[in-house]
């Protein structure tokens, strides 16, 4: 007869601990809780405690974790912060494209003008629109839209060219051109 000896585990690929084993396991039984409280919505997390052998804290836990995971609405999570992003950065790209776009047909966008278009991009993935307060911090936190505070013009400049001055202005030139044969 020949004694029956441990087999050495190959170097690769080490013997589980009782230890690992059993937080593998837990972890198994607390995925199999979570899994029936989803089909069961109208148990609680302390009935499914009972019947797969797991602390109710941990169950709670689980379904707080993965509720951040699921506010996060870019599908990610950053343990470190940031995860209430506004934009994406192909949504910020668009508002940059937006303002120069804006500025090249000579009109300029307005700070009003920004809120509005990053509240229709909100809108339109059915998100609530982003506060006053952090639309001034965005606004500030990116040095290539800065601000301009234009003076108004003055009521004296506005009247001085009405439509009919405008009107004999070009008759008169017009006079002025076939005149000379220009």
């Amino acid at each position: 007869m020949n004694p029956v000896t441990p087999q050495a585990a190959p170097l690769g690929d080490p013997m589980p601990d009782s230890e690992s084993v059993e937080r593998l396991e837990t972890k198994h039984r607390l995925n199999c809780a979570r899994q029936w409280l989803e089909e069961e919505a109208t148990e609680r997390a302390a009935t499914a405690a009972i019947i797969f052998n797991i602390k109710p804290s941990s169950i709670r836990m689980r379904q707080l974790r993965l509720r951040h995971l699921q506010r996060n609405s870019r599908g990610t999570f950053n343990q470190d912060g940031g995860n209430n992003l506004i934009l994406t950065t192909a949504q910020e790209e668009a508002v940059f494209r937006f303002c120069s776009g804006q500025l090249e047909m000579g009109l300029g966008a307005t700070p009003s003008v920004i809120y509005a278009a990053i509240c229709y991009l909100r809108q339109q993935e059915k998100l609530n629109p982003p506060s006053l307060v952090w639309f001034r911090q965005w606004l500030n936190k990116h040095s290539s839209l800065h601000t301009i505070k234009a003076k108004p013009i003055a009521h004296v400049r506005l009247t001085t060219h009405s439509e009919e001055d405008l009107k004999t202005f070009f008759v008169e030139y017009q006079n002025a051109l076939s005149k000379y044969g220009i």
